[in-house]
């Protein structure tokens, strides 16, 4: 998929799953090119009219093949597409390989330090109190 200027900056997704599927159709149906990043293909979620779907094999267990995976695509795409990380584990990627990725993506994320926090009930919890956000009581 070779862009010219003048279509949409695409979106790719990192996995694809139900939640994936609500960003998918909103985008697909404002014209934005979409591309879901998984490990593997077969799940019912990955079927939509909007969304390419393209597998990096042991996305899950290798970062840097991820990394490597991703930079490959962008420059593929020819173009700077915005990358979306779709659960948790997908932002301390992004977070980790910031400074690769924002060479080749779109995106805005925290340092990893502080991403790592913001995805921990307790460093959430620890965060919202230090900043005097109220929260509810927690037990564990």
């Amino acid at each position: 998929m070779k862009l010219t200027n003048s279509a949409r900056t695409p979106a790719v997704l990192l996995d694809v799953n139900l939640q994936a599927l609500k960003v998918i159709r909103s985008l697909g149906r404002q014209g934005v090119p979409v591309i879901g990043v998984v490990s593997k293909k077969g799940r019912w979620e990955q079927s939509s009219r909007y969304c390419e779907i393209r597998v990096c094999e042991h996305a899950h267990e290798n970062d840097e093949q991820l990394r490597d995976y991703l930079i490959r695509l962008a420059g593929e795409l020819g173009a700077r597409p915005v990358l979306i990380p779709m659960q948790d584990d997908n932002v301390l990627f992004v977070s980790r390989f910031k400074c690769e990725l924002e060479q080749h993506y779109r995106f805005l994320i925290a340092d990893p330090e502080t991403m790592e926090r913001l995805v921990s009930k307790s460093g959430l919890r620890d965060l919202a109190e230090r900043c005097g956000i109220p929260q509810p009581d927690t037990y564990s």
